[in-house]
């Protein structure tokens, strides 16, 4: 790189506008969509369900979101530890659900 000697003047930086994404070009770009499909919304009644039945849950109110479950382990272990994010208005619940595979074992 060469040294100058002129000082660096900002307003010579061409200036473009900012464009806001459309809901479309999120969905394009990110692959996912933002609006709430049948499926997620009946995974959500089921979960709110499932969760006001516990009396403990149950003054928590109605569930605002549901997270896709995430897997906090990897698939190939003999068990496996899922948690789904619940958020309600004021808390937010970790359902943490440990599944054992079946071992078989030949003598």
């Amino acid at each position: 790189m060469e040294s100058t000697t002129k000082p660096f003047d900002v307003r010579s930086v061409p200036v473009q506008p900012v464009v806001e994404p459309t809901k479309s070009t999120i969905e394009k770009v990110s692959g996912v969509s933002q609006g709430p499909t049948d499926v997620v919304q009946q995974r959500e009644n089921a979960y709110n369900e499932k969760l006001s039945s516990i009396p403990e849950f149950a003054h928590l109110g109605t569930i605002f979101k549901s997270a896709s479950p995430v897997d906090l382990t990897e698939s190939e272990v003999e068990y496996v530890v899922r948690c789904v994010k619940h958020v309600f208005g004021h808390y937010i619940v970790f359902q943490v659900k440990k599944l054992l595979h079946f071992l078989s074992f030949f003598v």
